[in-house]
């Protein structure tokens, strides 16, 4: 994916998991285990909350500096194959493979660079899917200064992809307007906080139900998922020790259906600056 960089805006692009897959073995379908509600509920009431201290994002920029100018920079992402529901479409290579196409969410781009899930190829573009038409994608940056997220959009693939981390943030930044409203500025002060929900297993491994809404039609399909965990950056529940000071966060919403209404248990007001991105459904 290539990235041109607009005049006095440049784009750091944030991982939230960057892997890159090559293997061209399947994982065998997920065996249904009888997991109640209760159950769920009781595995997340067993977490002891603020344990883990909120991490940073790994960040990698997506250009480059020379001579005073950016330059478009390259970003490799993948994701891990594994069988799902097959009663409905799915991304399925011929010679085995891992499908896979990225999204950028809310980007202003030609419909090509778009990341269609019927647009999925494999490794090296050895097998592509019916709507693929480019190797490389551009996003000319046309948005104003703020925050967009992307992740992987492959034909039936997304929401288990999601919900297994394969997200990262994209930012445009406009140091200029930083400086005008005098915004929180550096790692520790401006901070991304990607927001989910999740369900686990007792020995921590994700829940996702997969008996259907409906199994006589689709076998595993659900129109949503809940999860009972809310999770921060991949930790559930972590804490951030703060200074008496501002913070700029970045808040952005990747959960499948929750939306969350925010607030500061001391009850401290606190302003929102658009965009503020907390609608999920992907």
């Amino acid at each position: 994916m290539w990235a041109n960089d607009m005049i006095k805006k440049t784009m750091s692009a944030f991982l939230l998991l960057m892997v890159i897959s090559s293997g061209h073995k399947s994982v065998a379908m997920p065996t249904c285990l009888p997991v109640t509600g209760l159950a769920t509920q009781q595995v997340a009431g067993s977490l002891t909350m603020y344990v883990d201290e909120l991490p940073q994002i790994p960040k990698v920029n997506g250009y480059t500096t020379g001579n005073r100018t950016f330059s478009s920079g390259r970003l490799t992402i993948g994701m891990y194959q594994t069988k799902w529901d097959t009663s409905i479409p799915i991304a399925t290579p011929k010679n085995g493979g891992v499908p896979t196409v990225v999204h950028l969410h809310v980007g202003i781009h030609a419909p090509h660079s778009d990341g269609h899930p019927a647009a999925w190829f494999t490794a090296n573009f050895s097998e592509t899917g019916s709507t693929w038409s480019q190797q490389t994608y551009t996003y000319p940056n046309v948005h104003h200064a703020g925050n967009l997220w992307y992740h992987d959009h492959a034909l039936r693939y997304t929401r288990i992809n999601l919900l297994a981390g394969l997200t990262g943030v994209y930012v445009i930044r406009d140091p200029g307007m930083d400086a005008l409203f005098k915004l929180p500025s550096g790692p520790e002060f401006d901070r991304h906080l990607v927001l989910a929900d999740k369900t686990f297993y007792n020995d921590g491994s994700i829940y996702m139900n997969c008996t259907g809404n409906v199994p006589s039609i689709h076998q595993q399909w659900q129109p949503e998922y809940f999860g009972d965990v809310i999770i921060v950056n991949g930790k559930a529940w972590p804490y951030l020790q703060v200074l008496r000071r501002k913070y700029r966060f970045r808040i952005i919403n990747t959960s499948n259906a929750r939306y969350f209404r925010l607030s500061l248990t001391n009850g401290l007001s606190f302003t929102l600056h658009h965009p503020l991105v907390l609608s999920p459904s992907y």
